[in-house]
């Protein structure tokens, strides 16, 4: 069962994160947005949550969605990301 304490502690470290991203990106030209990183598992656990609680999200639509994310994931790894690092200089 979940409880809204856990929801919102879940929440915390994607909400600090956020005010030190848009300070950052202010004070210095940062176009990586490796400042993102530390929070990505708690935005990802906020959007899982969020999605769990649409009016029609039923369990068997998480299996086709996870797989056809990890098979758009190769495809861009091998398609965009492998063209640009291959050969190595």
């Amino acid at each position: 069962m979940r409880s809204p304490a856990g929801e919102k502690a879940s929440g915390a470290p994607a909400l600090s994160a956020r005010p030190t991203v848009v300070e950052m990106n202010r004070s210095y030209i940062t176009w990586q947005g490796r400042y993102l990183f530390p929070s990505l598992a708690a935005i990802g656990l906020l959007l899982a949550l969020g999605v769990e609680g649409l009016p029609r999200w039923s369990a068997r639509l998480a299996p086709p969605i996870v797989v056809s994310l990890a098979l758009l994931n190769a495809l861009i790894l091998a398609l965009v990301v492998a063209p640009a690092h291959w050969p190595a200089p």
